[in-house]
């Protein structure tokens, strides 16, 4: 068994962290070496000595402060220096009382200015301060220093280098004399080293837990958008009539209210109080600057996590961190979604005349997306989470849309409008045009869009699909009960596998629908419990377990 190998400071290799060396470093370099030093450290004095000390003081203004030493040794995590000029008077005698009693443990450093880069802005190129670190390695015929380095932009008012507000890194050109011979990588193997692999042996827990949440946004921007999208089709139609507006606002309502601790009474406050999708007074319509306002909350932040703004940007930042497994078209088509993409420029400042243009874009860059995903995606454990969290999102979202459309029974007019306003969005109505020759039926959607596993729409199809994708991963030692995640999907498959779609759909006495609230009900509350179990099992970051999801050609940990 061979013996992995450690890169380790020797002992006592810290000291040279200390500042406070900078003076004597000429001294020390002739001394040791017997040679001059070639490069200068920058003017500082350690105020340990008392003639340190005092020029310290005199020239208070002029200087920086700063610690000797550190020990952290890490770029960009530098302690800021004390500017003297930038404090009250209180702060500038505990600055003086701290040099003449801890000088030892201080430097003072005369303040430089930084040179600067042409960097891109959205003004265009401008001048920014920057920093550039160098590296030296160790080779047979001594030590070389390394051609590039490291640059980060950053902050002039900071006092101290390699310190940015925003972290940027730029690249450092190298130019050659002369021409320069083919650059061989090590990563080039020979042929008798290349063996053929096509199993991802392993996958660490957070690039699956990434891969999860991507498909979950990816899902909820889709829905929102076609929520949008059927809601201004309504507001923008010349023959659209009062009920098909109101049905449209009240399902723009169900996304408003997922940010409240009670969907269904934040919807009956919207509805009666605040103006946002309110009726003419009669109860039977929705005026279309109600729909507007509704569209327009939904496009801004002010709109909630299910808002499409906050949602694009949960989706854009989450892609980042899995840009590394993502296909060049894949990055690229959600990049079109980001926050500095000319799409959300104009989402930000569209007319109302443009909305519907905007959501067919967005609706296209995510549909894109997805079919980049199922196509070019390995099937390897990270599209399986990727799939996991899309279907898991897809069968929340449905769920919390039919309980509060049809839990109590409406007039006819009322609830064909809401049955056309969810076939639509559920991207369903040319499947139910296709088998039936009749106007929207509750049974019939119903079974459409809960039963049918062959809907890749409907509530079965998504339980169904993670069925199959947790009977692929590993299932590991936990004795010989089934694992939590898996009882609770066998649960809601079995409930909606039996479900009786007539029965679902009868109301009572008073015109409600118990049994079809008590299943959804059911449903909703449980999804979130099968994703929180999921999460708990294959994304745990304890450190006492091995953070890897494992193929089942391995032997669980």
């Amino acid at each position: 068994r061979t013996r992995p190998d450690l890169v380790v400071n020797a002992i006592g290799s810290a000291v040279v962290e200390n500042r406070g060396l900078g003076r004597y470093l000429p001294e020390i370099c002739q001394n040791l070496l017997g040679e001059p030093l070639l490069l200068q450290d920058a003017p500082r004095w350690w105020l340990g000595e008392s003639s340190s000390s005092a020029h310290a003081l005199a020239n208070l203004d002029a200087l920086v402060i700063r610690p000797a030493h550190e020990g952290t040794a890490r770029p960009g995590h530098a302690s800021l220096g004390t500017v003297t000029r930038s404090l009250s008077d209180r702060q500038r005698l505990e600055l003086i009382d701290s040099i003449r009693l801890r000088g030892d443990t201080l430097v003072a450093e005369e303040r430089i200015g930084f040179g600067t880069l042409p960097a891109w802005t959205p003004d265009g190129l401008q001048p920014r301060p920057f920093a550039l670190r160098l590296y030296a390695s160790s080779t047979r015929a001594g030590f070389q220093v390394m051609p590039g380095g490291l640059a980060m932009t950053v902050d002039p008012d900071a006092a101290v280098g390699m310190i940015s507000p925003t972290s940027e890194t730029r690249d450092v050109w190298v130019l050659s004399d002369g021409v320069k011979t083919p650059h061989v990588s090590l990563w080039r193997p020979t042929v008798e080293t290349a063996h053929v692999q096509r199993a991802q042996r392993i996958l660490p827990s957070r690039v699956a837990d990434n891969l999860f949440w991507l498909g979950r946004y990816a899902e909820r921007a889709d829905w929102t958008m076609r929520m949008l999208r059927c809601a201004v089709v309504r507001q923008q139609s010349d023959g659209g009539d009062a009920l098909s507006q109101r049905a449209a606002a009240f399902c723009l309502n169900i996304l408003v209210a997922k940010d409240a601790k009670s969907n269904r009474a934040t919807i009956a406050g919207i509805g009666t109080g605040n103006g946002i999708g309110t009726g003419n007074g009669n109860g039977n319509g929705t005026d279309v600057a109600g729909i507007d306002a509704l569209v327009r909350l939904l496009l801004s932040p002010r709109g909630g996590t299910h808002s499409l703004v906050n949602t694009c940007d949960s989706l854009h930042q989450i892609a980042g961190l899995t840009r590394d497994r993502l296909s060049l078209e894949a990055s690229r088509t959600l990049n079109a979604l980001g926050p500095r993409s000319t799409w959300r420029e104009r989402l930000a400042n569209t007319s109302s005349v443009e909305i519907l243009d905007r959501l067919d874009e967005g609706l296209l860059a995510i549909a894109g997306f997805n079919g980049l995903m199922h196509e070019n995606m390995t099937r390897n454990s990270g599209w399986t989470f990727l799939d996991m969290g899309r279907r898991l999102e897809r069968a929340s979202l449905l769920t919390d849309a039919i309980v509060p459309l049809f839990e109590k029974k409406n007039s006819a007019d009322e609830e064909f409008h809401r049955l056309m306003f969810l076939l639509e969005a559920a991207d369903s109505f040319i499947t139910y045009r296709s088998r039936y020759r009749l106007d929207p039926m509750l049974p019939l959607v119903l079974d459409l869009l809960l039963i049918d596993e062959t809907n890749p729409r409907s509530l079965a199809f998504q339980l169904a699909q993670v069925s199959k994708h947790l009977e692929a991963l590993p299932r590991g030692s936990s004795g010989s009960s089934l694992p939590e995640e898996r009882r609770i999907l066998l649960a809601l498959l079995s409930a909606v596998r039996l479900a009786d779609v007539q029965a679902l759909s009868r109301p009572d006495d008073r015109g409600r629908r118990p049994q079809l609230v008590a299943a959804l009900t059911e449903q909703s509350s449980r999804l979130p419990d099968l994703s929180n179990a999921i999460m708990r099992r294959y994304f745990n970051l304890k450190e006492e377990q091995p953070h890897r999801v494992r193929t089942q050609t391995q032997s669980a940990p």
